[in-house]
């Protein structure tokens, strides 16, 4: 479970960016605004999300709960991916930026915490697979942009919406995974 999700989750990290260096420039345009600040502003919040929420990621492994936490940066990153398309004012995309920004790393913090915290002195293997689907996700994202420009964003939203839903679907019915404090303490 925790492997694939991270996978997934690397994966899409990596498409993301991707599409977010090669369709940057059209959405500033669309906003009137300058891409280097509309980078900067994301930059801003893949700099405060770990600072400010970082203890949060924390509890949420050390809970059994990650799999809503990261649920909700997943809706979280949706939400940006639906709305940065459609906006045309600088005012919004500024704010919307930095969300995703937090969003993106948020689930990169995650993922690392989950990998570490699980296989601790033998996670460099798991690591190192999920740096490749994030280099595969980034492989990816400029034919997807090429191939469907005016709908990539949208593709981003619905795989990170549905992977939402999945998460917290599988959380809310199953209940806790049963051998999560096992795994916190590395001992699955």
């Amino acid at each position: 479970g925790v492997h694939r999700t991270v996978f997934v989750v690397f994966f899409l990290r990596g498409v993301t960016i991707g599409v977010v260096g090669a369709s940057s420039l059209y959405v500033a345009r669309a906003c009137g605004v300058p891409q280097n600040f509309l980078i900067a502003t994301r930059g801003v919040g893949l700099t405060l999300g770990p600072a400010l929420l970082g203890n949060s990621i924390g509890r949420a492994v050390w809970s059994g709960n990650s799999q809503l936490f990261g649920a909700a940066a997943l809706a979280a990153m949706s939400f940006c991916e639906v709305a940065i398309p459609k906006i045309v004012s600088g005012a919004l995309i500024f704010p919307t930026f930095l969300v995703f920004g937090v969003a993106i790393a948020m689930l990169d913090t995650f993922g690392d915490v989950v990998l570490t915290t699980v296989h601790r002195e033998r996670c460099t293997t798991p690591l190192n697979i999920a740096n490749a689907f994030y280099g595969l996700g980034g492989m990816v994202a400029p034919y997807l942009v090429v191939l469907a420009p005016e709908h990539t964003w949208h593709v981003l939203a619905l795989a990170h919406g549905t992977l939402a839903v999945l998460l917290a679907s599988k959380r809310v019915l199953r209940g806790k995974p049963a051998d999560w404090k096992a795994k916190v303490r590395g001992e699955a």
